[in-house]
């Protein structure tokens, strides 16, 4: 296992950042339950020593990890939710709207796709988060011109609170991956909604035991069950 550290620096006033190497040990963690756990405050930025890791040694990933947290308020590119489903042509219809020809359907669908990626936003923000905005949209019409495959990224504010850290002792970044996977039951958005609520669930129970969670990445594909995985980040003590 490859040895990683990195030492960052963040001002109150910029996200100025500085980095030497010194020694860390990639640490990995997984969890399978998860309790409510009322809000807690947000951290200050960090003005301490950083050593960063995560299970797969990656430092880009971690230092994305890491800059996601500080402002867990603000609409940040660093977090993403990306969602792939298989939709009825149909559905991108008005009522009454007639399919379109074969030879425009693609088109059609991509000046409706942002529009019917956006929905899911009313989803998210109910149980997983405060603010959600659809950045980029790909379409695959199938073969026969019924069906079509959505892929949309989302930008978000995560709803569950970030929680707290000492900013003013040595700390350590440690990014945390829960493989997701939720059979379909009842409409796939009721089953959207459960898989999302298990993960607010699951940075709740995080931020119990670790004190803060920031939820960075979520990735979800849905076919004939909903499978993905969701990226947690939590910064603790170092330790000696």
């Amino acid at each position: 296992m490859r040895i990683i550290a990195i030492i960052l620096g963040v001002f109150m006033l910029g996200p100025m950042i500085a980095g030497a190497g010194l020694q860390s040990i990639a640490g990995y963690m997984m969890f399978n339950t998860a309790r409510n756990v009322s809000a807690a405050v947000n951290p200050a930025p960090y003005r301490g020593t950083l050593d960063m890791t995560n299970h797969i040694n990656s430092r880009k990933q971690a230092e994305k990890g890491y800059l996601a947290m500080l402002e867990p308020d603000e609409m940040r590119e660093l977090r993403k939710i990306t969602l792939t489903t298989d939709l009825p042509v149909n559905d991108f219809l008005e009522p009454g709207e007639a399919l379109p020809d074969m030879s425009f359907r693609d088109v059609f669908l991509k000046a409706r796709a942002t529009r019917m990626a956006s929905r899911e936003c009313a989803i998210l923000n109910r149980v997983l988060t405060r603010d959600c905005e659809v950045i980029s949209t790909g379409i695959r019409l199938n073969d026969s011109g019924t069906t079509v495959t959505l892929t949309a990224n989302y930008d978000f504010v995560q709803a569950p609170a970030l929680g707290r850290y000492d900013p003013d002792i040595p700390l350590r970044y440690e990014n945390i991956k829960q493989q997701l996977d939720e059979p379909i039951s009842g409409s796939a958005p009721d089953t959207r909604e459960r898989l999302y609520r298990h993960i607010a669930e699951l940075c709740n129970s995080l931020r119990r035991s670790s004190g803060n969670c920031g939820l960075s990445r979520v990735t979800l594909k849905q076919t004939n069950a909903l499978r993905g995985r969701a990226s947690f980040g939590v910064i603790q003590p170092r330790g000696e």
